[in-house]
Protein backbone atom coordinates (compact mmCIF):
# COMPACT_ATOMS: atom_id res chain seq x y z
CA UNK A 1 0.00 0.00 0.00
CA UNK A 2 0.97 3.73 -0.68
CA UNK A 3 1.58 5.89 1.91
CA UNK A 4 -1.91 5.92 3.80
CA UNK A 5 -3.24 9.56 5.03
CA UNK A 6 -6.49 10.26 6.72
CA UNK A 7 -7.88 11.32 2.94
CA UNK A 8 -6.72 8.82 1.47
CA UNK A 9 -8.24 6.50 3.97
CA UNK A 10 -11.97 8.04 3.67
CA UNK A 11 -12.09 7.91 0.29
CA UNK A 12 -10.60 3.91 0.09
CA UNK A 13 -13.32 3.43 2.57
CA UNK A 14 -16.42 5.00 0.71
CA UNK A 15 -14.25 3.08 -2.38
CA UNK A 16 -14.22 -0.44 -0.69
CA UNK A 17 -17.57 -0.24 1.14
CA UNK A 18 -19.18 1.59 -2.20
CA UNK A 19 -21.44 3.97 0.55
CA UNK A 20 -21.23 8.16 0.23
CA UNK A 21 -24.70 8.55 1.94
CA UNK A 22 -24.94 11.17 4.51
CA UNK A 23 -24.85 9.07 7.51
CA UNK A 24 -22.04 6.63 6.56
CA UNK A 25 -19.74 10.28 6.16
CA UNK A 26 -21.25 11.48 9.42
CA UNK A 27 -20.49 8.25 11.39
CA UNK A 28 -16.67 7.87 8.95
CA UNK A 29 -14.34 9.63 11.64
CA UNK A 30 -15.99 7.38 14.52
CA UNK A 31 -15.39 4.13 12.71
CA UNK A 32 -11.34 5.58 12.22
CA UNK A 33 -10.88 6.53 15.65
CA UNK A 34 -12.75 3.46 16.76
CA UNK A 35 -9.86 1.40 14.23
CA UNK A 36 -7.31 3.18 15.90
CA UNK A 37 -7.95 2.41 19.47
CA UNK A 38 -8.81 -1.02 18.41
CA UNK A 39 -5.16 -1.56 17.36
CA UNK A 40 -3.76 0.73 19.93
CA UNK A 41 -5.33 -2.07 22.19
CA UNK A 42 -4.54 -5.57 20.20
CA UNK A 43 -0.78 -4.18 20.00
CA UNK A 44 -0.28 -4.07 23.71
CA UNK A 45 -0.97 -0.24 24.61
CA UNK A 46 0.73 1.16 21.27
CA UNK A 47 2.66 4.04 21.89
CA UNK A 48 5.52 5.90 20.29
CA UNK A 49 9.14 7.42 21.85
CA UNK A 50 9.02 11.54 21.78
CA UNK A 51 11.09 14.00 23.69
CA UNK A 52 10.83 17.53 24.57
CA UNK A 53 12.52 20.11 26.60
CA UNK A 54 11.38 22.30 29.40
CA UNK A 55 12.09 24.15 32.33
CA UNK A 56 11.90 23.12 36.04
CA UNK A 57 11.16 26.53 37.80
CA UNK A 58 12.10 27.55 41.04
CA UNK A 59 10.61 26.39 44.26
CA UNK A 60 8.25 24.19 42.15
CA UNK A 61 7.98 20.49 43.15
CA UNK A 62 5.84 19.78 40.17
CA UNK A 63 6.29 19.93 36.14
CA UNK A 64 3.13 19.26 34.11
CA UNK A 65 3.21 15.80 31.94
CA UNK A 66 2.83 16.29 27.82
CA UNK A 67 -0.09 15.51 26.04
CA UNK A 68 -0.80 12.17 25.29
CA UNK A 69 1.98 11.10 27.47
CA UNK A 70 1.19 7.70 29.36
CA UNK A 71 4.82 6.72 30.78
CA UNK A 72 8.36 8.62 31.35
CA UNK A 73 10.91 6.79 30.29
CA UNK A 74 13.38 9.53 31.52
CA UNK A 75 14.35 13.56 32.56
CA UNK A 76 17.40 14.66 32.46
CA UNK A 77 18.43 17.27 34.05
CA UNK A 78 20.40 19.68 32.13
CA UNK A 79 23.24 21.10 34.68
CA UNK A 80 25.43 24.70 33.97
CA UNK A 81 28.35 23.16 32.37
CA UNK A 82 26.06 21.11 29.73
CA UNK A 83 26.30 17.90 31.07
CA UNK A 84 22.83 15.77 31.96
CA UNK A 85 22.36 14.41 35.27
CA UNK A 86 19.66 11.78 35.13
CA UNK A 87 17.18 11.71 38.01
CA UNK A 88 16.16 8.84 39.35
CA UNK A 89 12.36 7.35 39.14
CA UNK A 90 11.00 6.50 42.85
CA UNK A 91 7.49 6.21 44.27
CA UNK A 92 5.82 9.24 45.75
CA UNK A 93 6.02 8.11 49.25
CA UNK A 94 9.89 7.62 49.01
CA UNK A 95 9.97 11.23 47.80
CA UNK A 96 8.17 12.48 50.42
CA UNK A 97 9.92 10.54 53.05
CA UNK A 98 13.52 11.44 52.08
CA UNK A 99 12.16 15.21 51.13
CA UNK A 100 9.42 16.21 52.98
CA UNK A 101 7.31 19.39 52.13
CA UNK A 102 9.36 21.62 54.31
CA UNK A 103 12.95 20.34 52.99
CA UNK A 104 14.73 23.16 51.58
CA UNK A 105 15.01 23.13 47.79
CA UNK A 106 18.31 21.87 46.52
CA UNK A 107 19.24 20.60 42.48
CA UNK A 108 16.47 17.51 42.47
CA UNK A 109 17.74 13.99 42.47
CA UNK A 110 14.06 11.62 41.90
CA UNK A 111 11.02 11.85 40.28
CA UNK A 112 7.60 10.44 40.55
CA UNK A 113 4.71 10.26 38.05
CA UNK A 114 2.76 11.02 41.36
CA UNK A 115 -0.80 12.15 39.04
CA UNK A 116 -2.65 12.52 36.21
CA UNK A 117 -1.29 15.51 34.62
CA UNK A 118 2.16 16.24 36.93
CA UNK A 119 5.92 14.40 37.61
CA UNK A 120 6.75 15.22 41.03
CA UNK A 121 10.12 16.17 41.17
CA UNK A 122 12.03 15.89 44.73
CA UNK A 123 13.49 17.91 46.18
CA UNK A 124 12.11 21.07 44.71
CA UNK A 125 14.45 22.80 42.57
CA UNK A 126 16.63 25.45 44.27
CA UNK A 127 16.55 27.92 40.90
CA UNK A 128 15.31 27.20 37.17
CA UNK A 129 16.91 23.99 35.47
CA UNK A 130 16.15 23.20 32.14
CA UNK A 131 15.74 19.52 31.10
CA UNK A 132 14.47 16.73 28.58
CA UNK A 133 11.75 14.28 29.49
CA UNK A 134 11.57 11.44 27.50
CA UNK A 135 8.46 9.57 27.49
CA UNK A 136 6.17 7.18 25.83
CA UNK A 137 3.36 8.90 23.89
CA UNK A 138 0.23 7.65 23.09
CA UNK A 139 -0.65 7.67 19.18
CA UNK A 140 -1.78 11.31 17.66
CA UNK A 141 -5.42 10.18 16.59
CA UNK A 142 -6.27 11.10 12.52
CA UNK A 143 -8.49 13.59 11.71
CA UNK A 144 -8.77 16.31 8.55
CA UNK A 145 -5.90 18.14 10.48
CA UNK A 146 -3.53 15.31 11.08
CA UNK A 147 -3.10 13.20 8.45
CA UNK A 148 -0.83 11.19 9.41
CA UNK A 149 0.82 9.31 12.35
CA UNK A 150 2.56 6.44 13.90
CA UNK A 151 0.03 3.77 12.80
CA UNK A 152 -0.57 5.46 8.83
CA UNK A 153 3.47 4.89 8.83
CA UNK A 154 3.90 1.77 10.57
CA UNK A 155 0.50 -0.24 10.03
CA UNK A 156 -1.72 0.70 7.40
CA UNK A 157 -3.16 -2.25 6.29
CA UNK A 158 -3.52 -3.23 9.93
CA UNK A 159 -5.82 -0.30 9.80
CA UNK A 160 -7.51 -0.53 6.82
CA UNK A 161 -9.16 -3.69 7.70
CA UNK A 162 -9.85 -1.95 10.96
CA UNK A 163 -11.76 0.41 9.69
CA UNK A 164 -13.70 -2.49 7.29
CA UNK A 165 -14.41 -4.33 10.42
CA UNK A 166 -15.62 -1.55 12.04
CA UNK A 167 -17.44 -0.46 9.62
CA UNK A 168 -19.02 -3.24 9.37
CA UNK A 169 -20.08 -3.65 12.88
CA UNK A 170 -21.68 -0.59 12.63
CA UNK A 171 -23.40 -1.61 9.57
CA UNK A 172 -24.73 -4.81 11.31
CA UNK A 173 -23.49 -6.70 8.37
CA UNK A 174 -22.38 -10.42 10.07
CA UNK A 175 -21.39 -11.58 6.10
CA UNK A 176 -18.51 -8.38 6.22
CA UNK A 177 -18.01 -8.92 9.75
CA UNK A 178 -16.54 -11.88 9.87
CA UNK A 179 -14.75 -11.49 6.42
CA UNK A 180 -12.95 -8.62 7.52
CA UNK A 181 -12.28 -9.99 11.13
CA UNK A 182 -10.24 -12.22 8.97
CA UNK A 183 -8.67 -10.33 7.17
CA UNK A 184 -7.82 -7.78 10.36
CA UNK A 185 -6.36 -11.20 12.46
CA UNK A 186 -4.31 -12.29 9.97
CA UNK A 187 -2.63 -8.05 9.36
CA UNK A 188 -2.87 -8.50 13.24
CA UNK A 189 -0.45 -11.03 13.46
CA UNK A 190 1.94 -9.42 11.04
CA UNK A 191 1.89 -6.23 13.24
CA UNK A 192 2.31 -8.52 15.91
CA UNK A 193 5.99 -10.12 14.60
CA UNK A 194 6.90 -6.99 13.47
CA UNK A 195 6.57 -4.81 16.82
CA UNK A 196 8.14 -7.05 18.21
CA UNK A 197 11.09 -6.74 15.58
CA UNK A 198 11.36 -3.58 16.57
CA UNK A 199 11.45 -3.86 20.24
CA UNK A 200 14.07 -6.73 20.05
CA UNK A 201 16.20 -4.28 17.81
CA UNK A 202 15.66 -1.15 20.26
CA UNK A 203 16.81 -3.49 22.92
CA UNK A 204 19.97 -4.27 21.02
CA UNK A 205 21.01 -1.06 19.31
CA UNK A 206 18.85 1.47 20.33
CA UNK A 207 17.41 2.32 17.19
CA UNK A 208 13.43 1.89 16.36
Amino acid sequence: MSLLTYTSLVQELKSYLERNDVNFLAILPTIVRNAELRITTDLKDLTTQELVAGTMLSGSAYIAKPNLWRETVSIGLILNDGSVKRLQPRTFEFCRDVYPENAAAGEPEYYSDSTLDYIFIAPRPNIDYSYELCFQSAVLPLSDSQQENYITRRFPNLLLYACLLEAAAWAQDDEKLQVNQALYSQALDSGKTEQKRREVNRTITGVS
